[in-house]
């Protein structure tokens, strides 16, 4: 199925900037997301950043303590699940709350009208008679 102007196969090279486009943004951009502008500096920074964390889940695997990240016997790794935090709700800012925005009458939870509230005619009837 074809649809006109849908870019479902296009050459995803086509989704970036012209390279003329993008030079002048890439200064900004790169200091936006904390990245280095030059390739081989990205690399090394990266580089760096991954034999640290590697660093961090050698010392981590070496304790072995029970309910930790561990490795079993057989070389498998065991990452438990994480633990919830509790956050007080005085803490918990207003629009993520669920009376952030109560719900108008007559609207369901999606905006959309709810069918016992629909408003018809007298003697209108729902589907076919």
């Amino acid at each position: 199925m074809f649809v006109p102007g849908s870019r479902r196969y296009a050459d995803p090279a086509s989704f970036l900037l012209i390279e003329q486009a993008w030079a002048p943004q890439r200064v900004e951009f790169c200091s936006l997301v904390g990245k280095p502008a030059d390739g081989v500096d990205a690399l090394a920074k990266a580089d760096n950043e991954l034999h640290t964390a590697l660093g961090d889940l050698e010392a981590l695997l070496a304790k072995g303590a029970a309910g930790e990240i561990r490795l079993t016997d057989d070389g498998a790794l065991i990452i438990p699940p994480l633990t919830a935090e509790d956050i007080p709700a005085d803490d918990v800012p207003r629009t993520e709350r669920r009376d952030a925005a109560p719900l108008a009458a007559g609207l369901g939870a999606g905006g959309g009208r709810r069918p016992d509230r629909v408003h018809r005619p007298p003697g209108a009837r729902r589907g076919p008679t």
